[in-house]
């Protein structure tokens, strides 16, 4: 549905929901992007954890999940 988006910002919240009947968890994640505007994603908890509040997060056009940004140090 957003898979023409492309945008940077940072993990304001994130909030986990396991489905008991389909032993499935997800997380709800919303994105505060770099030009101000708020980014609503659900992502099933397939992997490890990797979405961290605070956190920085790109998401690439064609890409449905936004990726880690590495911090520049």
């Amino acid at each position: 549905r957003n898979k023409n988006d492309a945008w940077e910002g940072t993990l304001i919240k994130k909030k986990t929901v396991e489905n008991e009947d389909s032993m499935v968890t997800i997380y709800k994640l919303t994105f505060k992007t770099d030009d101000g505007k708020t980014k609503h994603i659900t992502v099933n908890k397939t992997e490890p954890e990797v979405f961290f509040e605070n956190a920085r997060y790109r998401k690439e056009k064609g890409e449905y999940i936004p990726k880690a940004v590495e911090s520049e140090k």
